[in-house]
């Protein structure tokens, strides 16, 4: 398999990095509108029993281990509380007050955010290199909200909402480190 040239994976899954960002970006567009059309709740719920559906049929049928392992569920419900739970509703609800590509940007702060959980909960350092990417993250947001101002501030539920999203989802990442599951993550992720 030929390796695109210092990448370190294979240039035959181009494509997949291809789908997944387009995908990825239809998806909020396409969340909005929806939601012109269905309940939250129900929406989400359709969402999200529909891709765990999905996600243990694909586990099943690659003989994965699907139970969780005794004394883990400890483990398992705040993590799915916060990355699932608490970040669809957000998400969800936030998106109905501002535009869908403005609500996409404040969620994906979660990296941002994640750093100085980690230092505090991981006691993971902060080294150079994450100062470094703390300082390009946020003036990557800084420039792409920089004629967004006004309409960031037009919406304040959404915004709050999205990054309470966002920073919930940092939470249930840094937990997932910190406990982790003993499960493939095929089935930890359906769970």
């Amino acid at each position: 398999m030929k390796r695109h040239e210092g990448h370190g994976f294979p240039a035959s899954i181009l494509w997949v990095l291809v789908a997944l960002t387009l995908g990825w970006g239809f998806n909020w567009p396409m969340i909005k509108l929806a939601l012109t059309e269905m309940p939250v709740l129900s929406f989400r719920s359709v969402c999200l029993l529909g891709g765990a559906a999905g996600l243990f049929a694909i586990a099943a049928w690659a003989r994965l281990p699907l139970r969780v392992p005794r004394g883990q569920w400890g483990r398992l419900l705040p993590m799915a509380f916060f990355n699932i739970t608490v970040w669809n509703l957000c998400v969800a609800y936030g998106i109905g007050y501002m535009p869908s590509g403005r609500a996409a940007i404040l969620a994906f702060t979660m990296p941002l955010w994640s750093v100085p959980l980690s230092a505090w909960l991981l006691h993971e350092r902060i080294t150079a290199r994450r100062v470094l990417g703390l300082l390009l993250g946020t003036g990557a947001i800084l420039l792409l909200l920089s004629n967004e101002w006004r309409a960031v501030e037009a919406a304040p539920k959404g915004t709050m909402l999205i990054l309470g999203g966002a920073l919930s989802w940092a939470v249930g990442t840094v937990l997932m480190k910190r406990y982790p599951v003993d499960l493939p993550v095929t089935a930890l992720t359906a769970w």
